[in-house]
């Protein structure tokens, strides 16, 4: 199991994404990290999101949440 936090994330995407694809034991080209310079089609509600760096604006949304979470998920 991998365990990939937000944060992290947000903060070091490159390091986190560099960390993942080692984990799957996939190559990754650096330049797939900018995903904000691609040309790709998309099909999906968030068209224009998925060509955005990832961002902090959404770090502390989940805490509305929290009450409705199993204990356990504040472990790892």
């Amino acid at each position: 199991i991998f365990t990939l936090r937000y944060e992290g994330l947000v903060k070091e995407p490159n390091l986190q994404i560099s960390k993942l694809a080692q984990f799957l034991n996939l190559e990754i080209n650096p330049d797939e990290l900018h995903q904000e310079n691609h040309n790709f089609r998309t099909i999906t509600a968030s068209h224009e999101q998925v060509r955005k760096p990832v961002y902090f604006g959404s770090n502390d949304e989940w805490k509305k949440y929290r009450e409705f979470l199993p204990p356990e998920i504040f472990l790892a």
